[in-house]
């Protein structure tokens, strides 16, 4: 889902002839079993439009699951 979600971003194609944008992309995300604090990220977006960045993280976060140590 990470990868689908740079393609939403502009980073990858839907169709053959679409154009990659390679300015968007993810970064720092935290590993599995990584300890999360309260207010440090976990994962950074670099997309061109806002929009795009508050879509795509919604569709991230439905695959991503914080919980107790």
């Amino acid at each position: 889902m990470i990868g689908m979600g740079v393609v939403e971003l502009g980073g990858g194609r839907h169709m053959l002839p679409d154009k990659i944008d390679f300015s968007v992309s993810f970064s720092e995300f935290c590993y599995k079993g990584e300890r999360v604090l309260i207010g440090k990220p976990f994962a950074f977006v670099h997309a061109k439009i806002q929009g795009q960045t508050d879509f795509v993280l919604n569709q991230l976060l439905k695959y991503i699951h914080i919980g107790p140590n």
